[in-house]
């Protein structure tokens, strides 16, 4: 026998062919064959978790290689980013990176993972089920429920590797076989491949490792504790050496926040959520998140009822359980409790139970705690399955097992379908086409490297809803990703909350004091545009211009200045009223729309005797007043914000970007200062004044009110003399 028939008929064998005619017909049926064309991208560009997972990827294979080799540089700049935290499935990324230049344009991989998903899903289904029928009939129906379970398919397309959820069947089925030698190899592999998949996965199949351990060594006895160890070791070591090559710790802080959010609701096996045409869907407390879909399906509840005589004749079963799989099931019992959160929810009830703001951080590193819910979901399947095979005769089992399969798939297809037709749909979906119409997108192509956004506001808001209300990630990253720039303007699935603080600080003040890199485009928000303007008013090579509705910092331009382009484009100015000689320029609070001033950022909003500072630098313009009239003197009137624990107020003056002079305030009101006008500010025609506030400090920190703002001076007049 040559060696392709050798191969031929190992695949027709009962073992591989029927759970292969399971797992591709309902990927065929669920996904549809498109999503396999690597070309085609249209799927994943609907603008929510699948387009983060694919730009990760796009950035990921056009940016350079790094060590460890997970990290995503052009996605994010500055904020440590690796594939990890796009969930681009690091296990595909990096190899694919690696053929690269072997792969067309454009590429992706996702189509094939789902497949996978769905074929590696009823492999393993078959082969847990095989633990206690050698029945083919049998094991090809309970495949199918395995495989038509609303925790991996509510995922299409959106999370492809939480889909991967056959780990977790393949670590029941390690810790349920239970082999006379331990699995090591086999969880060593498991391990791996879970954290090279997704954080989520890990968790759980850690658990299930440890579990299978701990039953085992203690229970069984079957291991000794020097095995035990060894695989403890080893396989830590090596999770350690992937996940770190991988690049999960290039961030800091990944908890912070929304364990008690994303949970599962006590009913929630029962409860449909839009995946049933027969079920009414059972009213919860309305949120804008959503709790984890745990539906068993008509099929399995059905199955459930067959199950349920089992069930309740047979209660010593469970001890038989216990006896033998205790450690598995208080890990599951663990993973259970975990998932229910502290915010209990059955139906539209919620009994929440507030814990220390430690322990929230630590346990939000799995915000989504509900997921942890899924290995017990599977084993629950399992339990109803192993029942019904148990008590009723073959015959019989199998018309069950027909029925509860036909009307698992029937049932879920008000879920299914909606799922099918995106991803047999061609399109056009919301980043097919990218709302940047005007030819300066590609005039400045080739001159620029970086796409930043001022400031980004990713993540700024902490239910994260920022970006939803927020398209930056979504068009400039597109933008970005399709002329292989880098870009801030991204969506993570968990980053480092200090670092990008920091980063975003940083750029906010760059931005303020007008330092910006040659080599990056500015993408300029409404609030940071009067303050870039007023950095820029002495520089003749920059302007920020008015490009599809978007505000454009452009920092040289020279290079749209010999094209049609220079004349078409409108460009963003400051607009002040100019006061004349002896007139008050009031700086309280006023309905006027042209003031005679502008404030240019690190100030609060006017009250009725005037403005307070807001930060440790704050920026003031105003034109001087038209010709032929000269002023001679600017006079400032200020107030100190004093107190006993901060005597004075020290400020430094520069003027048009030059210093001018110190000053220091020690009443908090009738401090007057001039500013003597020379030529050049006459010939420049304003006065731009920074201010440096030495001793900012807030209210607050003081002990005088919940007033949070960082003050030092207010501005309450000006006037122009002679």
């Amino acid at each position: 026998m040559n060696l392709n028939s050798r191969f031929l008929n190992w695949l027709v064998a009962p073992n591989i062919l029927f759970p292969g005619v399971v797992g591709v017909g309902a990927f065929l049926l669920v996904a549809g064959p498109f999503v396999l064309y690597p070309g085609n991208e249209q799927w994943l560009l609907g603008g929510g978790d699948a387009t983060q997972h694919y730009f990760g990827w796009l950035f990921y294979r056009n940016g350079p290689w790094t060590l460890p080799l997970g990290l995503n540089p052009d996605y994010g700049i500055s904020i440590n980013n690796s594939i990890v935290y796009t969930d681009s499935i690091p296990l595909l990324a990096i190899p694919f990176k690696a053929l690269s230049f072997l792969l067309p344009e454009p590429f992706q991989y996702f189509g094939l993972w789902i497949l996978g998903c769905f074929v590696l899903q009823a492999w393993f289904g078959w082969h847990l089920i095989s633990l206690y029928t050698s029945d083919q009939v049998i094991r090809f129906l309970v495949t199918g429920m395995f495989v038509f379970a609303v925790p991996m398919i509510s995922l299409f397309p959106e999370n492809p590797a939480l889909a991967s959820q056959f780990l977790l069947l393949a670590g029941l089925y390690l810790n349920l076989k239970k082999n006379e030698l331990f699995p090591i190899y086999a969880w060593l592999l498991l391990l791996v491949f879970s954290v090279l998949i997704h954080f989520y996965l890990f968790v759980m199949v850690a658990a299930l490792w440890l579990a299978d351990i701990l039953d085992r060594l203690l229970l069984e006895k079957t291991i000794s504790l020097k095995t035990a160890l060894i695989s403890i070791i080893f396989s830590t070591g090596s999770v350690f050496i992937f996940a770190w090559q991988a690049g999960y710790f290039t961030i800091g802080s990944v908890g912070a926040f929304g364990y008690g959010m994303f949970k599962i609701n006590l009913l929630g096996l029962f409860n449909p959520s839009g995946w049933s045409y027969l079920i009414q869907e059972l009213y919860t407390k309305p949120h804008w998140w959503a709790e984890e879909p745990i539906y068993l399906g008509l099929g399995g509840i059905v199955a459930l009822a067959f199950a349920a005589y089992s069930i309740l004749k047979s209660l010593s079963i469970f001890k038989t359980l216990i006896k033998k799989y205790l450690f598995l099931l208080i890990i599951l019992l663990s993973l259970t409790i975990f998932s229910i959160s502290n915010t209990i929810a059955i139906g539209a009830l919620e009994f929440h139970f507030p814990i220390s703001n430690n322990i929230e951080a630590v346990a939000s590193i799995l915000r989504n705690s509900g997921r942890m819910f899924i290995p017990v979901f599977y084993l629950l399947i399992l339990f109803i399955f192993i029942q019904i095979i148990r008590l009723y005769p073959r015959r019989f089992s199998i018309a069950i097992l027909s029925i509860c399969l036909a009307l698992q798939i029937f049932d879920l297809s008000a879920g299914w379908l909606g799922i099918r037709a995106r991803m047999v749909s061609m399109g056009p979906f919301p980043l097919s086409t990218i709302p940047l119409k005007n030819a300066f997108w590609k005039e400045v192509l080739n001159s620029y490297k970086n796409i930043l956004v001022v400031p980004s506001r990713f993540n700024l808001s902490p239910d994260f809803m920022a970006r939803f209300l927020s398209h930056e990630w979504r068009i400039f990253g597109r933008f970005a990703s399709m002329h292989h720039l880098a870009t801030n303007a991204v969506y993570l699935a968990r980053s480092d909350e200090q670092l990008l603080k920091s980063a975003n600080l940083e750029l906010i003040n760059a931005t303020t004091k007008g330092i910006f890199k040659k080599n990056s485009l500015y993408i300029i928000h409404e609030d940071q545009v009067i303050p870039a303007a007023c950095s820029i008013l002495s520089k003749n090579s920059m302007a920020i211009l008015k490009v599809d509705g978007f505000n454009v910092l452009v920092p040289d331009l020279k290079i749209i200045s010999d094209t049609p382009l220079n004349n078409e484009l409108s460009r963003i100015t400051l607009e002040a009223l100019p006061a004349k000689i002896g007139e008050p320029i009031s700086f309280a609070k006023s309905t006027a729309k042209l003031k005679p001033y502008v404030l240019c950022g690190g100030w609060s909003e006017p009250e009725v005797w005037g403005t307070w500072s807001d930060g440790r630098f704050a920026k003031l313009y105003i034109p001087l007043p038209l010709a032929p009239m000269k002023p001679k003197r600017l006079e400032l009137q200020l107030k100190a914000f004093l107190s006993p624990k901060n005597l004075e107020q020290n400020v430094g003056l520069s003027i048009n970007g030059n210093f001018y002079k110190k000053i220091k305030m020690v009443q908090d009101t009738n401090n007057f200062f001039e500013i003597l006008i020379t030529e050049d500010m006459t010939k420049a025609g304003y006065i731009l004044i920074d201010l440096e506030l030495v001793n900012a400090v807030s209210p607050l920190s003081l002990g005088m009110g919940m007033d949070a703002r960082t003050i030092a001076v207010g501005l309450i007049a000006a006037e122009f003399k002679n």
